[in-house]
């Protein structure tokens, strides 16, 4: 994991760790593989994991769905004062001080790759053996992440790996300046141009070039997978998914959203207010970085808009389709706690308005960790299906992003029954 100090990451790291001996305070409330069930009565785990045998008939013996407790998980880290797990745990308070000690095995990170150009963070901060543009070029930067992976999966016996970048979130890079082909990726890195190839992309390419089976997640808002990384992953038959999970808010807004154009109500406007006071929200407040989140956030009333050409007219949609507005605001003293309000405006018969107010507060991390269980469990199942590539994979796991690379449905029961079909017996 890159960002591995990070409160998603850390968090995640335990509740593997914490399973694995035994402690029962794990409950992976809300994974869908290790908690729901099908209209029948079974558990998606019990269908998934039947699915995954269906689909590798003879080799299914070999190869079973893993449980939390048999992952190992490891990663980078820029921050001096998250470089093991335990330091981390505690700077992020999310797994209270008296249980940090279940996870048994204090993880020390590896140094990671950092660009001021696309982060920000204190310079009293930083690792010292921190990867940076002063210090290392590109090539040598992905000679190093990709020995990393490499190291790692010969230590632990890993057949497989999935790297997940679950950093900071980036500055978007303008679509025009990312390579498009692999000849341009390769002449990019060759060129050192690391004013257009953040670090996120390092680990991807990493990913993408290591001698181990692998696989790359970008849990992050920036568009990290340009149309030449994804040419690479291809290239290589390994599958590269992702951009900015989707948690509880944006979730939530599938359903009602999908209510509303499902019975024929026009959504006039959507209001989001949010305030975040962890890390995470502190890193968006520069105004690029927050910009990065803000795209995605608003990019599924377009996709809205095209389910229902009843509701939302094609020569309307750019200047009378439904106004979507998203506010993002750091609150030291919330902490954790994602406080999320949404306001649903549609217009009912003779014009009459109607309105429709949501409130959530939860932990943010709580509402993310779950969901990478799901991700790379139901990734390393689609991995092993016959002709899997980028773009099919990211659409059957739609569900979990917010912008994925490509969308069939911004719906979430279309996404879930999309997903479940594929991996499902």
């Amino acid at each position: 994991m890159a960002g591995a100090g990070g409160n998603n990451a850390s968090t995640f790291n335990w509740c593997c760790q914490a399973s694995r001996y035994g402690s029962d305070t794990v409950s992976w409330y809300g994974s869908i593989l290790m908690n729901a069930v099908q209209d029948n009565g079974k558990s998606i785990y019990k269908s998934v994991r039947e699915g995954h045998q269906s689909r590798l008939g003879a080799a299914a013996q070999h190869e079973d769905i893993f449980t939390p407790e048999e992952l190992v998980v490891g990663g980078w880290e820029i921050d001096n004062r998250k470089a093991t797990l335990f330091a981390a745990l505690a700077q992020n308070e999310i797994v209270s001080p008296d249980m940090i000690g279940k996870a048994q095995n204090d993880t020390e990170f590896l140094a990671g790759v950092y660009n001021d150009a696309f982060i920000t963070l204190d310079a009293s901060r930083l690792r010292g053996d921190v990867m940076t543009p002063r210090n290392f070029t590109l090539s040598d930067q992905l000679d190093v992440v990709t020995s990393d992976i490499d190291k790692f999966a010969a230590t632990h016996e890993l057949d497989e790996i999935v790297v997940m970048y679950s950093g900071n979130t980036e500055i978007s890079i303008d679509t025009s300046d990312q390579p498009s082909t692999i000849c341009e990726l390769d002449a990019m890195i060759k060129s050192d141009k690391q004013d257009v190839i953040p670090p996120s992309c390092v680990y991807a390419i990493a990913a993408a070039r290591a001698s181990t089976s692998c696989m790359f997640v970008n849990t992050a808002a920036q568009n990290t997978l340009s149309q030449g990384l994804i040419a690479l992953f291809d290239e290589r038959g390994r599958l590269a998914v992702g951009r900015d999970l989707k948690t509880g808010q944006t979730r939530l807004k599938c359903v009602l959203t999908e209510y509303m154009t499902r019975v024929g109500i026009p959504l006039t406007s959507i209001a989001s207010h949010n305030t975040l006071g962890n890390s995470d929200g502190c890193k968006l407040r520069p105004p690029r970085n927050c910009q990065s989140k803000l795209n995605t956030k608003s990019s599924m009333t377009t996709a809205i808009e095209k389910t229902n050409t009843l509701l939302y007219p094609p020569s309307e949609s750019h200047t009378g389709g439904i106004e979507h507005m998203v506010n993002i605001s750091y609150v030291r003293s919330h902490g954790d706690d994602k406080r999320a309000y949404d306001e649903y405006d549609a217009t009912l018969m003779f014009n009459r308005p109607f309105s429709t107010i949501t409130r959530m507060v939860c932990p943010d991390t709580l509402l993310a960790v779950p969901i990478l269980l799901d991700i790379i469990v139901f990734l390393m199942c689609l991995g092993g299906t016959r002709g899997m590539h980028c773009r099919s994979a990211t659409a059957l796991l739609a569900l979990f992003f917010k912008d994925p690379i490509k969308l069939e449905s911004p719906f979430f029961s279309a996404q879930y029954n999309t997903l479940m079909t594929a991996v499902c017996k």
